[in-house]
């Protein structure tokens, strides 16, 4: 399949998920991963509609989004300021007997068009390379945060109060981030225990963070066995909720991938980090 057919078959596939389980399509949003994807084919991605795109690397995200931006710096935006291009804007309903709608068509019409913020929003949403959103949703270290707070609108990794710290501390305008829980004892990957998840956000909530909000929480649960993991982030997460801590400004899930994010979404997932199976297998990374 080209890169458009695997846009059309993950957005049908996301769009059954959410029908089966009762949930709007716009409630979860589809973040394609883009780590090692050449610049050009995330223009194309962005072109079909795509407007959220994750990076695990700091440095390999600047040169990327340096090159969209030389790439997207010819095309006049059709409305100034806004962060729209005609290659995203959503097409108007065709005559009766047009042929049905897309899955792309529905994606675009289900989030009312694409993310298009005002004059205010866009230190929010820091949108750069006509309108695209960037999310870091790797590892991310303490002297990585400067750069990783000018280039980012979410951060889905952050897994220390340090780490909070500096990115208040470096933060230009509002940053949201994810707070990463490690599920399926698995040492290798990042993340708070579960088990101390609510004794240090309590410890986080004496912070009085100018920049810095928190939007949900994160996991990587292992493979094979991914649903219980999401449905105890999601348990974990209506926990926290109860206690209404003054640092988070919503409670969304990221979670769920290319293999799995039909079970994610069954469990409450808001945001589906979704790469090989837009882009295909990936390159080794240089």
């Amino acid at each position: 399949m080209n890169l458009q057919q695997r846009f059309e078959d993950v957005l049908g596939r996301l769009g059954a998920a959410c029908s089966e389980h009762g949930r709007p399509s716009s409630d979860v949003n589809l973040l394609a991963v883009s780590k090692t994807v050449e610049a050009a084919r995330v223009a194309e991605l962005h072109a079909l509609g795509q407007l959220h795109f994750g990076e695990n690397y700091v440095q390999e995200a600047q040169a990327k989004i340096a090159e969209l931006s030389a790439l997207e710096g010819g095309r006049a935006d059709e409305r100034e300021g806004s962060g729209y291009s005609a290659a995203t804007e959503p097409r108007p309903p065709g005559p009766a007997g047009a042929g049905p709608q897309t899955a792309v068509e529905k994606y675009l019409e289900d989030a009312g068009g694409p993310l298009v913020p005002d004059p205010a929003e866009k230190a929010r949403h820091r949108v750069a390379a006509q309108g695209v959103s960037w999310h870091l949703i790797g590892p991310l270290q303490s002297n990585k945060a400067k750069p990783a707070a000018a280039q980012f609108s979410f951060i889905h990794s952050l897994d220390r109060l340090e780490l909070a710290d500096r990115l208040d501390a470096v933060a230009a305008g509002p940053l949201r981030a994810f707070v990463q829980v490690r599920l399926g004892d698995e040492s290798s990957k990042s993340g708070i225990d579960p088990d101390d998840l609510l004794s240090e956000l309590e410890r986080w909530s004496a912070r009085s963070w100018r920049h810095l909000r928190l939007v949900g929480f994160m996991t990587i649960p292992p493979p094979a066995s991914s649903r219980p993991h999401f449905a105890r982030l999601r348990a974990l997460r209506d926990r926290v909720r109860q206690e209404g801590w003054p640092m988070f400004l919503d409670y969304d899930l990221s979670m769920g991938m290319s293999d799995d994010f039909a079970d994610a979404v069954a469990e409450g997932s808001n945001w589906v980090r979704v790469g090989r199976a837009l882009f295909g297998e990936r390159a080794p990374r240089v």
